[in-house]
Protein backbone atom coordinates (compact mmCIF):
# COMPACT_ATOMS: atom_id res chain seq x y z
CA UNK A 1 0.00 0.00 0.00
CA UNK A 2 0.92 3.40 -1.24
CA UNK A 3 1.36 6.83 1.13
CA UNK A 4 -1.44 8.68 -0.12
CA UNK A 5 -0.48 11.97 -2.17
CA UNK A 6 -0.29 15.63 -0.34
CA UNK A 7 -3.06 17.67 -2.38
CA UNK A 8 -1.37 20.65 -2.81
CA UNK A 9 2.27 19.44 -3.78
CA UNK A 10 4.23 20.24 -6.72
CA UNK A 11 4.39 17.53 -9.32
CA UNK A 12 6.24 17.40 -12.56
CA UNK A 13 4.24 15.97 -15.67
CA UNK A 14 5.45 12.37 -14.57
CA UNK A 15 3.88 13.01 -11.35
CA UNK A 16 6.59 13.31 -9.14
CA UNK A 17 6.42 15.79 -6.15
CA UNK A 18 9.10 18.51 -6.63
CA UNK A 19 9.12 20.08 -3.30
CA UNK A 20 6.29 22.39 -1.27
CA UNK A 21 5.04 25.74 -3.35
CA UNK A 22 7.32 28.52 -3.61
CA UNK A 23 5.14 30.64 -0.98
CA UNK A 24 5.53 27.88 1.73
CA UNK A 25 9.08 27.57 1.30
CA UNK A 26 9.11 31.45 1.64
CA UNK A 27 6.92 31.22 4.60
CA UNK A 28 9.30 28.81 6.23
CA UNK A 29 12.13 31.07 5.74
CA UNK A 30 10.55 34.21 7.09
CA UNK A 31 9.51 32.13 10.40
CA UNK A 32 12.93 31.24 10.95
CA UNK A 33 14.45 34.47 9.86
CA UNK A 34 11.68 36.25 12.60
CA UNK A 35 13.17 34.01 15.21
CA UNK A 36 16.84 35.86 14.70
CA UNK A 37 15.67 39.40 13.53
CA UNK A 38 13.57 42.14 14.69
CA UNK A 39 9.98 41.50 12.32
CA UNK A 40 10.50 45.14 10.60
CA UNK A 41 13.71 43.09 9.24
CA UNK A 42 12.92 39.57 8.34
CA UNK A 43 12.04 40.60 4.49
CA UNK A 44 15.21 42.11 4.20
CA UNK A 45 18.34 40.59 2.32
CA UNK A 46 20.27 41.15 4.94
CA UNK A 47 18.45 38.92 7.57
CA UNK A 48 19.85 35.92 5.62
CA UNK A 49 23.33 35.56 6.55
CA UNK A 50 25.46 36.89 9.61
CA UNK A 51 27.40 39.74 8.33
CA UNK A 52 24.30 41.09 7.45
CA UNK A 53 22.41 40.17 10.61
CA UNK A 54 25.26 42.11 12.28
CA UNK A 55 24.45 45.11 9.98
CA UNK A 56 20.97 45.08 10.66
CA UNK A 57 21.55 45.72 14.28
CA UNK A 58 23.24 49.03 13.66
CA UNK A 59 19.89 50.34 11.78
CA UNK A 60 17.61 49.53 13.80
CA UNK A 61 15.41 51.89 15.85
CA UNK A 62 17.26 53.48 18.78
CA UNK A 63 20.83 54.11 19.42
CA UNK A 64 23.05 51.74 17.57
CA UNK A 65 23.22 48.26 19.11
CA UNK A 66 26.66 47.84 20.79
CA UNK A 67 26.65 44.23 19.27
CA UNK A 68 26.51 46.03 15.37
CA UNK A 69 28.63 46.74 12.76
CA UNK A 70 29.06 49.69 11.06
CA UNK A 71 28.38 50.31 7.11
CA UNK A 72 32.54 50.84 6.42
CA UNK A 73 32.56 47.19 8.95
CA UNK A 74 30.49 45.57 6.55
CA UNK A 75 31.41 46.65 3.27
CA UNK A 76 34.59 45.29 4.70
CA UNK A 77 33.78 42.16 5.51
CA UNK A 78 31.72 42.35 2.16
CA UNK A 79 34.97 42.38 0.27
CA UNK A 80 37.12 39.70 2.63
CA UNK A 81 34.23 37.38 1.78
CA UNK A 82 34.38 37.98 -2.12
CA UNK A 83 38.20 37.96 -2.01
CA UNK A 84 38.04 34.85 0.00
CA UNK A 85 35.38 32.91 -2.10
CA UNK A 86 37.42 33.41 -4.88
CA UNK A 87 40.65 32.40 -3.43
CA UNK A 88 39.02 28.91 -2.51
CA UNK A 89 37.48 28.59 -6.03
CA UNK A 90 40.97 29.25 -7.75
CA UNK A 91 42.90 26.79 -5.02
CA UNK A 92 40.24 24.12 -5.12
CA UNK A 93 39.00 24.06 -1.83
CA UNK A 94 35.65 24.09 -0.15
CA UNK A 95 34.66 27.94 1.35
CA UNK A 96 31.23 27.66 2.10
CA UNK A 97 29.09 26.06 4.94
CA UNK A 98 27.20 23.21 4.02
CA UNK A 99 24.02 25.07 4.37
CA UNK A 100 25.30 27.48 1.53
CA UNK A 101 26.61 24.88 -0.39
CA UNK A 102 26.01 26.05 -4.31
CA UNK A 103 24.19 23.67 -6.09
CA UNK A 104 25.05 24.39 -9.55
CA UNK A 105 28.92 23.79 -8.63
CA UNK A 106 31.20 20.20 -8.76
CA UNK A 107 32.79 19.07 -6.55
CA UNK A 108 35.95 21.08 -5.02
CA UNK A 109 39.23 20.97 -7.23
CA UNK A 110 37.74 19.66 -10.96
CA UNK A 111 35.81 23.14 -11.90
CA UNK A 112 34.60 22.33 -15.31
CA UNK A 113 34.68 26.32 -16.06
CA UNK A 114 37.53 28.12 -17.50
CA UNK A 115 40.42 28.21 -16.20
CA UNK A 116 41.06 31.72 -14.79
CA UNK A 117 43.87 33.67 -16.62
CA UNK A 118 47.47 33.75 -14.35
CA UNK A 119 47.55 37.43 -14.31
CA UNK A 120 44.09 36.90 -12.33
CA UNK A 121 45.26 33.94 -10.54
CA UNK A 122 47.98 35.95 -8.84
CA UNK A 123 45.84 39.18 -8.05
CA UNK A 124 43.14 37.09 -5.86
CA UNK A 125 46.44 35.54 -4.05
CA UNK A 126 48.16 38.72 -3.57
CA UNK A 127 44.84 40.04 -2.26
CA UNK A 128 44.19 37.46 -0.11
CA UNK A 129 47.32 37.40 1.25
CA UNK A 130 47.05 40.76 2.26
CA UNK A 131 44.47 40.39 4.07
CA UNK A 132 45.52 37.59 5.77
CA UNK A 133 48.58 39.51 6.88
CA UNK A 134 46.66 42.41 7.81
CA UNK A 135 44.13 40.18 10.26
CA UNK A 136 47.46 38.35 11.33
CA UNK A 137 48.90 41.65 12.32
CA UNK A 138 45.73 43.22 13.77
CA UNK A 139 45.57 39.85 15.92
CA UNK A 140 49.03 40.05 17.54
CA UNK A 141 48.39 43.57 18.07
CA UNK A 142 45.85 42.83 20.64
CA UNK A 143 47.41 39.93 21.75
CA UNK A 144 45.04 37.36 20.57
CA UNK A 145 46.96 34.74 18.00
CA UNK A 146 45.13 33.79 15.23
CA UNK A 147 41.45 34.63 16.94
CA UNK A 148 41.03 37.75 14.71
CA UNK A 149 41.57 35.96 11.78
CA UNK A 150 39.36 33.05 12.57
CA UNK A 151 36.23 34.81 13.19
CA UNK A 152 36.81 37.17 10.78
CA UNK A 153 36.89 34.34 8.12
CA UNK A 154 33.81 32.14 9.60
CA UNK A 155 31.39 34.85 9.91
CA UNK A 156 32.29 36.69 6.62
CA UNK A 157 32.37 33.26 4.69
CA UNK A 158 28.78 32.73 7.04
CA UNK A 159 30.31 29.87 8.65
CA UNK A 160 29.01 31.12 12.50
CA UNK A 161 25.83 32.82 13.11
CA UNK A 162 25.67 36.22 14.44
CA UNK A 163 23.56 35.34 17.53
CA UNK A 164 26.58 32.62 19.14
CA UNK A 165 29.47 35.53 19.08
CA UNK A 166 30.39 35.55 22.73
CA UNK A 167 31.52 39.67 23.12
CA UNK A 168 35.24 38.41 23.16
CA UNK A 169 34.40 36.64 19.58
CA UNK A 170 32.67 40.00 18.58
CA UNK A 171 35.07 42.56 19.61
CA UNK A 172 38.04 40.27 17.86
CA UNK A 173 35.37 40.18 14.54
CA UNK A 174 35.32 44.58 14.79
CA UNK A 175 39.52 44.65 15.30
CA UNK A 176 39.31 42.03 11.91
CA UNK A 177 36.76 43.90 9.75
CA UNK A 178 38.33 47.27 11.35
CA UNK A 179 41.66 46.40 10.00
CA UNK A 180 40.31 45.17 6.32
CA UNK A 181 38.32 48.64 5.94
CA UNK A 182 42.13 49.93 6.27
CA UNK A 183 43.40 47.72 3.94
CA UNK A 184 41.39 48.57 1.55
CA UNK A 185 41.19 52.42 2.01
CA UNK A 186 45.43 51.71 1.43
CA UNK A 187 44.75 49.60 -1.56
CA UNK A 188 41.86 51.20 -3.62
Amino acid sequence: MSRRRKPDAVRDASGRCRGEPPHIVRAVALAQRLREVAPEHADNPLAGYALGRLRLRHQSHGPPDPCSISEMQYEAGERYARIATEHARIMGYASGSPQSARLDAGPAGFALAEKPEEDAIARVRRQFADCYRALMEASRAIGQGTAVALITYDVCLDRRRAESLTARELGNLKVGLNALARLARGTD
